[in-house]
């Protein structure tokens, strides 16, 4: 960690600590000793707690790169459709196992803080796009009555208990 920015040994050392114990639980003394910093240091780059989460959320969410991601399905067969449906589904999953740490802050504390609420949003909201897209990319091969919309959320649902046993250690995939 210590080769890392200052800026960014701070807030891996927040949201890890934030993700593991709760963001209340965790003190700037507490960042400042894992990150390798003064106190004081924190502040300076931050402020407060509360910007200092804010700051970890808007650097470490992937909504910018799966708002860029071009699915790209190839819908001239359905062998080549499942294929590219399949690829943009493994993207998705890699970009939330980036931080997981963000997974599990984000579901832990997004009720507690609403005015976090709207930085965290953007990663779910990114994911139904990008679906969506791929989706609808797709649907020369898919049946008719296929409801795209329904199609996405249960999918994101799978990727969201995929991406949380992934962080919890109850589930490890080869």
């Amino acid at each position: 960690m210590a080769s890392e920015p200052t800026p960014d040994r701070i807030l891996r050392s927040f949201l890890a600590q934030a993700a593991e114990r709760g963001m209340a639980a965790v003190t700037t003394r507490d960042v400042a000793r894992v990150a390798g910093v003064n106190e004081v240091t924190i502040f300076r780059h931050f402020g407060d707690k509360t910007s200092l989460a804010r700051e970890a959320v808007r650097r470490y969410q992937p909504a910018a790169q799966l708002d860029a991601y071009d699915p790209a399905i190839d819908a001239s067969t359905p062998r080549r459709t499942l294929a590219g449906l399949v690829r943009c589904l493994r993207e998705l999953h890699a970009r939330l196992h980036e931080h997981p740490e963000l997974l599990q802050f984000g579901l832990g504390e997004a009720t507690r803080y609403p005015d976090l609420l709207d930085e965290l949003r953007k990663t779910p909201e990114a994911a139904r796009r990008l679906l969506t897209r791929a989706f609808e990319q797709a649907a020369a091969q898919l049946r008719q009555d296929v409801d795209i919309d329904a199609e996405v959320l249960g999918l994101l649902g799978m990727l969201l208990l995929l991406a949380t046993w992934r962080t919890r250690h109850w589930l490890e995939l080869g």
